[in-house]
């Protein structure tokens, strides 16, 4: 599954995973409980609720990238592969994601919210030995949770770690 970029707002097709924004994979591990995830505070409060039928759909890219989101939380976890969303920022990218996860998190497979800016800070902070935890332990909720939200992957400038960091997040997935 993959959305491509239109001015007008995020255009949706299946496929195979290029590229994202926003992205969601699943995998076979041990699942937390919906309410841990959800009571966990990464999500943006302002989408702790957010769900499908309040997406506003304003151009038939952002209906076509909600149906590919809808038709991907309808057959999960019969899914070969994940979602990836791609458009400007404020279209609702942030909104569909997270509505899939509560969503499918009522269903029994919670899956975790990550901003990707955030996490980056965190794995710098990592380097620090003294600092915390070390980059393994930052990034080992994201390798090993069922179903993970990467919010505002591109929003940072693209230096060859940040891309080496998303290949070995990305990788782990396939």
């Amino acid at each position: 599954w993959t959305a491509s970029t239109r001015r007008s707002g995020v255009r949706a097709s299946t496929a195979g995973c290029t590229g994202a924004t926003c992205s969601w994979h699943p995998r076979t591990s041990s699942r937390p409980t919906w309410s841990a995830a959800r009571s966990s505070g990464t999500i943006p409060p302002r989408f702790r609720d957010a769900r499908f039928d309040t997406f506003a759909e304003r151009t038939p890219s952002l209906k076509k990238a909600k149906t590919t989101v809808v038709h991907f939380a309808r057959v999960y976890p019969a899914v070969d592969g994940g979602v990836f969303l791609v458009g400007p920022e404020g279209v609702g990218k942030t909104h569909l994601a997270t509505a899939l996860l509560n969503v499918l998190g009522e269903r029994g497979f919670p899956g975790l919210y990550f901003d990707y800016r955030e996490l980056l800070g965190q794995l710098r902070s990592s380097f620090d030995k003294e600092s915390g935890p070390s980059s393994l332990e930052v990034l080992e909720p994201i390798l090993t949770a069922a179903l993970v939200v990467l919010d505002g992957v591109g929003d940072e400038t693209p230096t060859d770690w940040v891309n080496d960091t998303l290949a070995r997040i990305v990788g782990t997935w396939r």
